[in-house]
């Protein structure tokens, strides 16, 4: 029997579409006759070698097999193919804070494939106030069929705000001394100092009889004055 010519062609998709089917050409053996075999390596490294169409993202060959006709001996033809990773994003919560809160920063992903073991993993942050460079990771049995298209964020910690109380701020003049009693409404906040100022100047040790200003400086980066 002669050689004959036979080919195949395989069109590529995207993971979670319908698979595409072999479609076979020859003129010497018709295509009633043919059998598939489909070799490759999947997204996640896995080698795949198995007569059923893949369904996880990878590059693939499938071997087409012509049997052979009374004319012609048995023939064979190959096509590379490719599954693309599908698409997904994520809707990032949590990514404007205050300094000393629990929110938890969150990845919820959109557009997996139902029944999909798939979620964003998002890397730790510092906790103090500033902004912080975040990235997710898909994880999961299915993770190597996606692709994360905003898988980056920023996160802003503000510094939280406070109140300061004073007290004992009236005293009488008897040469003394004296100094207000100054406390933030958080008792973590303890970092700041208290200076007193009358008529524009400071004043370091007040004991004159007379009004004096009382400032606060928060040297805690974490802290801000309450309206300010």
């Amino acid at each position: 029997p002669a050689s004959g010519e036979a080919s195949v062609t395989m069109a590529d998709w995207t993971y979670g579409e319908k698979a595409k089917a072999p479609v076979p050409a020859s003129d010497t053996h018709g295509t009633t006759n043919v059998t598939y075999h489909y070799t490759g390596t999947t997204a996640s490294g896995v080698q795949y070698d198995s007569p059923e169409i893949p369904t996880d993202a990878g590059d693939y060959t499938v071997t087409a097999t012509f049997a052979a006709t009374t004319n012609y001996e048995e023939a064979k033809a190959q096509a590379d193919f490719t599954i693309a990773k599908k698409d997904v994003m994520a809707t990032w919560s949590g990514l404007a804070q205050v300094y000393d809160t629990t929110e938890p920063v969150q990845a919820m992903l959109s557009g997996v494939v139902s029944g999909d073991n798939v979620s964003a993993v998002v890397a730790e942050a510092g906790q103090t106030a500033g902004s912080y460079d975040l990235t997710a990771t898909l994880t999961g049995a299915e993770s190597a069929n996606y692709t994360l298209k905003n898988g980056t964020a920023t996160l802003t910690i503000q510094p939280k705000p406070v109140i300061f109380a004073v007290t004992d701020n009236v005293a009488e003049a008897d040469g003394n001394v004296k100094h207000a009693d100054v406390a933030a409404d958080d008792d973590k906040c303890t970092s700041y100092t208290v200076t007193y100022q009358q008529n524009g100047n400071e004043v370091a040790s007040p004991k004159e009889a007379g009004s004096y200003e009382i400032w606060v400086e928060i040297t805690d980066s974490n802290y801000r004055h309450t309206g300010g």
